[in-house]
């Protein structure tokens, strides 16, 4: 054995659902991961927010934060001019480079007594690369909002619900959420708000779904901002 968990056939339906949720998850991380050039805020405008979506998600939290979005890129120039790019590039650095809004997007810094990057959390990200056989070039510490969200990706397009789910509780659900209403709370463009909001939102819909359909109850939940209020100190 070479302590690899190896794809093993999957239903129809749990395959479809996989895939659906796992180009969502794709698709969030995108978002997060680079600033917004013309040719993303044409695609988001292109049709409905809601039709970008593989899993229809009838939340008042999601359609909240997709109508948040939505007010935001109709309010830009069409297409976006220079100046509207560059707050929207200087928001996406004041949350992703230089820690204006103290809302780090790595999970050490949030899980910890220490605000500190590359502690015990990202370890524990390694481990489950590990033992999926992931392997990325990413420079990215494996805690990193992007590579957390791929990494679930990963195992939704490979029909892992349950294991989907175990990720979810034991890494993105403990921080995610607090990094997001900071993130919506501080940021300067209701573009990034949204953004925010969509993702926490659509994470815990999507851990909702899964204790339905893979048998996996929700645990008591942690407050991470609670522990840790000072982010990225």
């Amino acid at each position: 054995m070479d302590g690899i968990i190896h794809m093993t056939e999957a239903s129809p339906v749990v395959v479809a659902f996989g895939r659906a949720a796992a180009a969502d998850v794709r698709r969030l991380a995108g978002l997060h991961d680079h600033e917004p050039t013309t040719d993303l805020l044409e695609e988001l405008r292109a049709q409905p927010l809601q039709d970008l979506f593989g899993l229809t998600l009838d939340r008042p939290d999601i359609a909240q934060a997709l109508a948040l979005l939505g007010e935001a890129l109709d309010t830009l120039p069409r297409p976006a001019d220079a100046a509207a790019l560059d707050e929207l590039a200087a928001d996406f650095a004041a949350i992703h480079l230089t820690n204006a809004l103290r809302a780090c997007p790595i999970e050490s810094v949030w899980v910890h007594e220490e605000p500190l990057r590359r502690q015990e959390a990202m370890f524990r990200v390694k481990a489950w690369h590990r033992r999926f056989g992931v392997v990325t070039d990413d420079p990215r510490d494996p805690d990193h909002l992007v590579l957390e969200l791929h990494f679930l990706a990963e195992l939704l397009e490979r029909g892992l619900g349950a294991e989907a789910a175990d990720f979810l509780d034991q890494h993105p659900l403990r921080w995610v959420p607090a990094f997001c209403g900071r993130v919506a709370a501080r940021c300067r463009t209701p573009y990034f708000a949204g953004t925010a909001l969509l993702t926490g939102g659509y994470l815990d819909a999507l851990r909702d779904l899964l204790a339905q359909g893979f048998d996996r109850p929700r645990p008591a939940r942690q407050d991470a901002e609670s522990r840790r209020k000072e982010a990225c100190g």
